[in-house]
């Protein structure tokens, strides 16, 4: 009910508006677009652009059974290769934290010949062998987009216990499907992944010469907030929803991204 209720919230703010997009940024997820997800547009040739996002967490300590503080910090880097054709580099790390990082991705983006509006196909394939690959087709206008994709690849978990749940494989979009059970000697077995299928939606609304309103949705966590930007410098501060897969690790987001780009 909840994605439901931010979803209409969006289709009003595009019927009131017809504003147009501040500079590309990098999202979270690595490709430019909102906070959490790509948008349809990618960057002119010989066009390239860097960034970084940081978000805070609390994470229970199994040792101590306290609740520490850790960051999720993700380096992205774009470029625009060939008209229409965006590739680009992206790399989570954890910083105070008993979890490994991410895999180091590659991002892919290629908007499609299509005149009446934004139609791109694109993917984020992990380096690794263990997290999962996502592909996407997501089209719209420069306010409003929306799209969906799945996710493959990747180890599925399949862990008997709490201690070395952190082995599996993780998606950037779409939640976690987790199934517990217990075994015939008493144990928790537990297995899952990533969804195979998720909706993408984001919004970027301009308020003024200098800000823009992004809210976005990746099939798993909600995202709000302000891209202020300045010539090529842009800076993100957004509210982000607790994700499916930090829960699984007993991790609790304190709600908040922000994030610095520049575009050159």
């Amino acid at each position: 009910m909840r994605h439901k209720i931010q979803a209409v919230a969006i289709l009003i703010i595009l019927l009131l508006s017809n504003h147009q997009l501040l500079a590309t940024a990098p999202s979270m997820a690595g490709s430019t677009g909102g906070f959490l997800i790509p948008s349809p547009q990618t960057l002119r040739p010989e066009v390239y652009n860097i960034a970084v996002h940081g978000e805070s967490l609390k994470e229970l300590n199994h040792s101590t059974g306290d609740q520490d503080t850790s960051f999720d910090i993700g380096f992205k880097l774009n470029a625009g290769v060939y008209d229409n054709l965006e590739i680009g580099f992206e790399q989570t790390i954890r910083s105070d934290s008993d979890y490994r990082d991410d895999e180091f991705r590659l991002n892919l983006k290629y908007r499609l010949p299509v005149e009446t509006f934004n139609l791109s196909v694109g993917g984020t394939f992990a380096t690794g062998g263990r997290d999962y690959h996502s592909m996407y087709l997501i089209g719209g206008w420069k306010v409003l987009y929306g799209g969906f994709g799945f996710n493959f690849g990747g180890d599925t978990l399949h862990e008997i216990n709490t201690s070395t749940i952190a082995r599996f494989g993780t998606a950037k979009f779409g939640g976690y499907r987790l199934k517990r059970q217990i075994n015939s000697s008493g144990s928790d077995t537990y297995t899952g992944s990533p969804d195979d299928f998720f909706p993408l939606i984001g919004v970027n609304f301009k308020l003024s010469e200098y800000f823009n309103l992004l809210m976005d949705f990746n099939g798993d966590r909600f995202a709000a907030g302000f891209r202020a930007s300045l010539k090529d410098f842009n800076i993100d501060v957004a509210y982000v929803g607790q994700s499916e897969i930090d829960s699984l690790l007993d991790r609790s987001s304190e709600n908040l991204s922000i994030g610095m780009g520049l575009c050159f």
